[in-house]
């Protein structure tokens, strides 16, 4: 999948662009048609759709050009690389342990209950309310800027747990042990609905930041969903839902380790 590239390019590839080719991209994905505005404070919506119109109603200049077709290739269900070990200029060594997603092509609220699955999940593991993060805390594994977090699109989705941490051997085999021990046993019914309340709550709150509900609405847009279906999917996620897909996702061979070491 092509999410496995750097986004910035490299050195020889950015040497390689030519002004012609940013025209052709421009053209292509910058667009009207490809894409979606969503405005949000104290406005007259009538008057912001004729903005819209007017600045971008005309479309791409030049000969207009096909839409864009997304291809991507099968991905298969194991990682390409099981660890990875790199010594670089930083001050700790930083530990990152991913868990690759099921491959499948999820869209609207399916995608959204996983995501809201897995990070309930993840947030009763190993998240800062834990007693697992508590100990790790307490033991000097882990500080403030350790996390657990899945993130799903419509055809890739992974988790990825780690931070800085002066053991990096240890805290991977104790972060495993946390995986695997609340895969079998399952998430709690009270860390359930204690962490679902937390979801709820984060949400409305963002309700009262424009730049937020903006983000919230285009990110839902994309994902052939919005703020009610959401809310709808939250208020409908059961335990059992979070304890199955957690079992699902963790998979020895589906996780990779990338370990960054102070250079000497």
């Amino acid at each position: 999948h092509p999410v496995r590239l750097e986004i910035g390019g490299t050195v020889e590839s950015i040497r390689e662009i030519r002004p012609e080719m940013l025209y052709l991209c421009h053209r292509t994905f910058y667009r009207p048609d490809n894409a979606a505005l969503a405005v949000v404070g104290d406005v007259e919506p009538q008057a912001v759709l004729e903005l819209a119109d007017r600045w971008m109603g005309a479309g791409p200049a030049g000969k207009p050009l096909p839409l864009p077709r997304r291809e991507y290739p099968q991905e298969p269900p194991t990682v390409k690389t099981a660890r990875a070990e790199r010594s670089l200029a930083v001050s700790r060594p930083r530990l990152l342990v991913g868990i690759k997603d099921v491959p499948a092509r999820r869209q609207g609220r399916e995608l959204v209950r996983r995501d809201l699955a897995l990070n309930i999940a993840l947030e009763a593991a190993l998240g800062k309310g834990s007693d697992a993060f508590v100990a790790l805390y307490e033991q000097g594994l882990v500080d403030d800027g350790f996390s657990a977090r899945y993130m799903g699109e419509t055809c890739y989705g992974h988790s990825l747990i780690g931070g800085e941490t002066p053991d990096p051997a240890r805290l991977e085999e104790r972060v495993r042990q946390v995986l695997e021990r609340v895969a079998r046993e399952g998430v709690q019914e009270e860390d359930f609905q204690r962490l679902k309340r937390r979801e709820l709550g984060e949400f409305v709150a963002a309700m009262d930041t424009p730049e937020m509900l903006a983000n919230s609405l285009i990110t839902l847009h994309f994902r052939d969903t919005w703020p009610g279906e959401y809310l709808e999917v939250l208020g409908s996620l059961t335990r059992e839902d979070v304890n199955r897909m957690l079992r699902e996702h963790v998979d020895p061979s589906r996780m990779a380790v990338s370990v960054v070491l102070p250079a000497a």
